[in-house]
């Protein structure tokens, strides 16, 4: 069962004023120098739509596969594989600013399991109650809490 990350308004901002600032950086510094080549006009719009790429494939288009043995949570470039025995605690949170995450909203959950680097991950599903219902019935471990 897949679901994708809900997207709320805060972090459409974010993302849109993060393409603002970095299009800025990108091509502020072409139209004020006077010696501009087509080759460095071409390397800026490549490194734009690159790291604009990769900032807008990992926020709106994050998801949550559920699988008979592990949860899948994809977000750009990263993917984590968690096993369901591995799950020993999911909480609601609403501090999204520190940790690992792969969400668009500051409705979030977090996802502490046993392998993880960092104790956890933060994503924020869109359809919340069904998520955790079908992550609740997949995951057999005594020490597992909601």
């Amino acid at each position: 069962m897949k679901f994708r990350s809900h997207i709320d308004r805060f972090f459409g901002m974010v993302i849109t004023t993060s393409l603002a600032t970095l299009g800025v950086v990108f091509f502020l510094l072409l139209f004020l120098d006077s010696e501009t080549t087509l080759l460095d006009i071409i390397i800026s719009i490549a490194l734009f739509l690159a790291c604009g790429g990769v900032i807008v494939w990992s926020s709106f288009f994050a998801t949550y596969e559920l699988h008979s043995d592990y949860l899948i949570v994809k977000g750009g470039v990263l993917k984590i594989r968690i096993p369901y025995e591995e799950i020993i605690k999911v909480a609601p949170t609403r501090n999204v600013f520190t940790g690992y995450k792969v969400l668009a909203s500051k409705d979030a959950i977090e996802i502490f399991y046993t392998s993880s680097l960092l104790g956890s991950v933060k994503i924020s599903p869109a359809k919340r109650d069904l998520f955790l219902s079908e992550l609740k019935a997949r995951c057999h471990s005594s020490s597992f809490k909601f």
